[in-house]
């Protein structure tokens, strides 16, 4: 009798770890598309040994695992980071680039071309009134185009610093959820509970905060530790540290972590992305396109300054500002034609004739001469318009490396973690099995105790 109670708890073992393995496949079977799901298998063990000399063992169920690897997955966060940065990058310097392109319409590639032919075309009747006129419109079509293209790239800077502010908030955002599921793995643990879940919930909610900023994580007793590139903690067990924007004397908004400024320390993501490109690339961009405004109207001023104009009075500088003692800053953005009248124009020597072209010559050569930072005006644009499509193609050849490397890293995962059809579906039917052969024993075993019973009623001496 005692082996048939034996069998009996033995084949219930078997039945409630059949069950709860049925459990696991269809959870499975019915994730296999939910993002952030790592399959999970059943982990069974041999129970304690019972019946007569410890003959018959049983089944217990020792642990339900989320199948995932943990370094696998930082390399994957790594990845998305550092792909969402130089995407961000390329998107975020679009504009700035079509401005600097020739094939614009009113760039300064084109304007500066058409201010140069316009003198070269005023050169050969100095006195005419139709050339001068459109020698001082190609001018002020010129400082139009400095004008457009610095508020492309003050647009763009702006544009980027909203985008820093928007991240900010989604990062807090992230950052309370993790720090909320930290503390329910944390408290389902120390009760012995499953967390599958909330450990499922967790690594979505990293490779979101991974597509915004890069982060480093630290297991710690607290649960998984969050930190700047620096160190700075973002998240400690369940309690989040929140960032913060301050707007520097810039105008532009810093990315604090407590009183820490990390601006400069985010590296990753969309929001290191759109930093780059704010406060490095088109910061770089403006300085050096108000040089070049500078310089420009710099020299021709003073080619301008040195010669007579139609009615013999001596030349006016043609742009304003800037003068040689006015700032570079903005000057891009505020260059304009300072002269009111086609007149104006200095083409004659100091006390040269009604027809003398020698000063407008002067103006004319500028355009072979190195005025901008040691370049001719052409060599200076073309130097510009290289390093944005340059750092653009960077950007966008990082982006299409990383994302390889990422793809491959996430079929890496998928071996790991992804849930196969097939597989659970062999699972499904080999559990239904093994359920069904535990239920076959217990029936055998009810329809033997009951036999027994029987013979001990009709048979009281037995």
């Amino acid at each position: 009798m005692s082996g048939l109670l034996s069998d009996l708890t033995a084949s219930m073992q078997a039945l409630s770890a059949s069950a709860q393995a049925m459990d696991v496949t269809t959870t499975n079977i019915a994730n296999m598309n939910t993002p952030g799901y790592a399959r999970r298998r059943i982990v069974l063990q041999e129970a304690v040994a019972s019946g007569a000399q410890g003959s018959t063992t049983g089944v217990d169920v020792k642990a339900i695992q989320s199948l995932r690897d943990n370094v696998l997955e930082m390399r994957i966060n790594s990845a998305t980071s550092r792909q969402n940065q130089s995407s961000t990058l390329s998107s975020a310097l679009s504009a700035a680039e079509l401005s600097f392109s020739d094939t614009a319409s009113g760039s300064i590639g084109s304007t500066l071309d058409s201010f140069f032919s316009a003198l070269q075309q005023l050169s050969t009747a100095p006195a005419s009134s139709a050339y001068r006129s459109s020698a001082l419109t190609a001018a002020s079509n010129l400082a139009s185009a400095f004008q457009s293209t610095a508020a492309v790239l003050a647009s763009s800077q702006k544009q980027a610093d909203q985008s820093v502010v928007q991240s900010t908030g989604d990062v807090n955002s992230l950052l309370q959820q993790i720090a909320t599921t930290n503390g329910a793995i944390s408290t389902a643990q120390s009760l012995g509970q499953g967390s599958n879940s909330s450990q499922d919930q967790r690594s979505a909610l990293l490779t979101q905060l991974a597509a915004i900023m890069d982060f480093k994580t630290v297991n710690s007793s607290d649960g998984l530790t969050l930190t700047t590139s620096n160190g700075v903690p973002l998240v400690v067990g369940s309690k989040a540290y929140a960032l913060t924007n301050v707007q520097g004397a810039n105008g532009l908004n810093q990315v604090y972590a407590g009183s820490t400024d990390i601006t400069s320390t985010i590296q990753g993501g969309s929001l290191g992305g759109n930093l780059q490109a704010r406060d490095q690339t088109l910061a770089t961009m403006t300085t050096q396109l108000d040089q070049f405004a500078f310089q420009f109207a710099q020299a021709v001023n003073s080619v301008q300054t040195s010669g007579s104009d139609l009615n013999g009075n001596p030349g006016a500088a043609l742009f304003d500002p800037p003068s040689a003692t006015s700032p570079v800053a903005g000057a891009a953005a505020s260059i304009k034609v300072a002269l009111t009248s086609a007149s104006q124009l200095a083409a004659a020597a100091t006390g040269g004739a009604t027809g003398d072209n020698t000063n407008l010559a002067k103006m004319i050569n500028l355009q072979n001469q190195a005025i901008i930072n040691g370049a001719t005006p052409t060599d200076a644009y073309s130097g510009l318009t290289f390093a944005i499509g340059n750092t653009i193609s960077q950007a966008n050849t990082a982006s299409t490396a990383t994302g390889s490397i990422l793809t491959q890293l996430q079929n890496q995962r998928g071996s790991v973690s992804a849930v196969s059809l097939d597989e659970e579906s062999a699972n499904l039917v080999t559990y239904q099995r093994s359920f069904q052969a535990a239920a076959k024993i217990i029936t055998t075993v009810d329809t033997l105790m009951g036999n027994l019973l029987d013979m001990g009623v009709n048979n009281p001496g037995y």
